[in-house]
């Protein structure tokens, strides 16, 4: 992938359970400003306050999960595979025992919004607008486009085990996600702030993707990826995949993505 510049607002795309900053690219490596994997908030050392607005939460415009469907279900589940850990939370200096993601997947567009970007939706993560496909690929990208216009408002149920992955996985409900969130923010928590940081232990962040979308044979796919680890640690990218020598691999397609 290759990075450039977006208009989106830090606190707007974390907000939204996606991601802050802006970019044209494959995951750029975590910010100078980012705290190592073993911060510890102390009194020579504290936390950022973390105001309400930073930590996800439901839209209560989004639609209910439904269950994955079975004709998408394989490789769906060997994409998301594929791509845990997700973007910097892949790089050597964070934890790696176990990996935290999301039980249902995130919608970019509200069900009272169409899936065509609409001028001054700020919504540029919306692939129209956020891949750019190679010239002799556009027709694919079409029926890529096509699948997501027809599913953009879907959010999907996840099961761990239907995960292939050699690091332990949990799905996190929202619930969970907001208190991994807090337990990683709040200086002042005390004990049980301790037993929620244990109860996490070895997780570099947490990870969200959206549904998987195909091109007509399913050789194709698209899908929006965003990390977590702390702070203004955050990162939203599409990453594109093709079926080659059986098994799916990313493709450098030029894609937005937002990070910090």
């Amino acid at each position: 992938m290759t990075l450039r510049p977006t208009r989106s607002a830090s606190l707007r795309a974390l907000a939204l359970g996606l991601s802050i900053g802006s970019v044209f690219v494959a995951p750029p490596a975590p910010a100078q400003s980012t705290p190592p994997p073993d911060f510890v908030p102390g009194p020579s050392n504290p936390a950022p306050p973390y105001p309400a607005e930073m930590i996800p939460s439901p839209d209560s415009r989004q639609l209910p999960p439904v269950p994955m469907p079975q004709d998408r279900a394989a490789d769906s589940y060997r994409i998301y595979s594929v791509l845990m850990p997700v973007g910097q939370l892949a790089e050597p200096n964070w934890p790696r025992d176990l990996w935290l993601l999301s039980d249902t997947t995130v919608a970019l567009v509200s069900p009272d919004q169409s899936c065509l970007p609409q001028e001054g939706d700020g919504n540029d993560m919306n692939p129209h607008l956020a891949i750019d496909p190679p010239a002799d690929r556009r027709q694919d990208f079409a029926e890529l486009l096509a699948d997501f216009d027809n599913r953009c408002h879907e959010r999907l149920h996840l099961t761990p085990e239907s995960f292939t992955l050699v690091v332990p996985l949990r799905l996190l409900n929202q619930d969970e996600q907001d208190e991994f969130i807090r337990s990683r923010f709040d200086p002042n928590a005390g004990l049980d702030g301790d037993i929620m940081t244990a109860h996490y232990k070895g997780a570099p962040g947490l990870s969200r993707f959206s549904e998987i979308y195909f091109n007509s044979h399913h050789t194709l796919a698209m899908v929006f990826a965003n990390d977590w680890c702390g702070g203004l640690c955050a990162q939203s990218y599409w990453q594109v995949l093709e079926f080659q020598d059986g098994a799916w691999k990313r493709l450098a397609w030029r894609t937005v993505a937002e990070g910090s």
